[in-house]
């Protein structure tokens, strides 16, 4: 998107995509996957590797890599505090 006239320079480097990915990597260290994961879903979240350098590229893979991490630690976490629950109510 061309920016108008009286924009500074440095406001192209805060594009939609950038934004997005900055998200979800804060959202991934705020150990909340579900948001991340929905931020790396935005639209042009991450553009393709002929449009990126390899390593934002394989960072974003990397976030993305450890929001489902985190959610399926979160999965498992929870159904052992489950099982934990249920014996100590018998």
């Amino acid at each position: 998107m061309p920016r108008a006239a009286t924009s500074p320079g440095w406001i192209d480097f805060y594009s939609h995509s950038r934004l997005s990915a900055d998200a979800a990597e804060v959202f991934r260290d705020l150990r909340n996957p579900k948001a991340a994961l929905a931020w790396h879903k935005q639209p042009a979240a991450m553009p393709s590797e002929s449009e990126a350098l390899t390593r934002s590229v394989g960072m974003r893979l990397a976030i993305v890599g450890t929001a489902h991490f985190q959610s399926r630690t979160r999965c498992v976490t929870t159904r052992r505090a489950r099982g934990h629950l249920r014996t100590a109510q018998l």
